[in-house]
C-alpha cells in the first residue's frame, strides 16, 4: 500500500503518491509543521518507510535472519520453533520492554513497529494515543490509517526534539537528524543507514517545496 496516496485520497488531493506543494501544504496545516522544516521531516519519512510503502513491521524471519538480527533473544535450540512465525517472533523479542508484558501477553505483536517511523512498544503507542486524543485501549492497527501513519511521525519528532535539529545552523543538520532517527543519538559516531539518500531527498525537497 502507498500510504501517501491514501493520505492524498483522504484529503481530496491528486493521489499520485508523490510529495508536491499541495500535499506539503496540507500536511503542514494539518500537523502544524513549519514549512521550512518540512523537507527535513518528509525526507526522513520517505527513506524510513520505503517510499511510504511500509505499514506494520513484518518480522517474517527465517533461521538465518533470526541469528543475524535477534540472536540475543533465542537459545540455539529455539530457532526452528520461531522461524517464519512473525507473531511468535514479535512476542519474544519485544517482551518485557517498552511497556510490553511477557511473551504470553501478545503485546509484542500488537505493538510491533507501525507508522511512517515505526512506533514500537505499548508505552510508545499509548503515548501517541494520548497525543492524538485517542483512548489508551485504542486498537494499535489505527497507526496504519493515513492520518495516524503520518501524525505518529510528527509525535516522534516532537518527543525527541528533532525540530530543534532541523532549525540548527550548519550543513551537518541532516547528518545529525539521520543519526537521531536511525541510531538513536544525533552525536553517534556510526554512519546512519541510507545517509546519502536521506541527504539527497532533503536537498531535492528544499529546492521544490521551500
Amino acid at each position: 500500500m502507498n500510504y501517501l496516496a491514501e493520505y492524498q485520497k483522504a484529503h481530496g488531493l491528486a493521489a499520485d503518491g508523490k510529495i508536491g506543494k499541495n500535499t506539503a501544504a496540507a500536511m503542514c496545516t494539518e500537523f502544524g509543521i513549519d514549512p521550512k522544516y518540512f523537507p527535513f521531516f518528509i525526507a526522513q519519512l520517505q527513506h524510513e518507510s520505503g517510499d511510504f510503502q511500509r505499514g506494520r513491521e513484518n518480522l517474517n524471519y527465517g533461521i538465518d535472519g533470526l541469528k543475524k538480527n535477534f540472536k540475543k533473544y533465542f537459545k540455539d535450540n529455539e530457532y526452528v520453533a520461531y522461524a517464519r512465525k512473525p507473531e511468535k517472533i514479535a512476542n519474544r523479542i519485544y517482551a518485557n520492554r517498552m511497556g510490553n508484558g511477557p511473551e504470553s501477553s501478545g503485546d509484542g505483536w500488537e505493538y510491533r513497529g507501525g507508522g511512517a517511523l515505526q512506533t514500537t512498544g505499548k508505552k510508545n503507542y499509548q503515548a501517541y494515543f494520548k497525543f492524538a486524543g485517542l483512548g489508551p485501549n485504542t486498537n494499535p492497527a489505527v497507526i496504519e490509517l493515513p492520518e495516524h501513519y503520518f501524525k505518529s511521525a510528527v509525535f516522534f519528532f516532537n518527543e525527541n526534539n528533532l525540530w530543534r535539529i532541523c532549525d540548527s545552523a550548519g550543513g551537518d543538520c541532516v547528518v545529525r537528524l539521520s543519526k537521531a532517527i536511525n541510531l538513536g543519538n544525533q552525536y553517534a559516531h556510526a554512519i546512519p543507514l541510507g545517509l546519502q539518500e536521506r541527504m539527497a531527498l532533503t536537498q531535492a525537497y528544499q529546492k521544490t517545496l521551500v
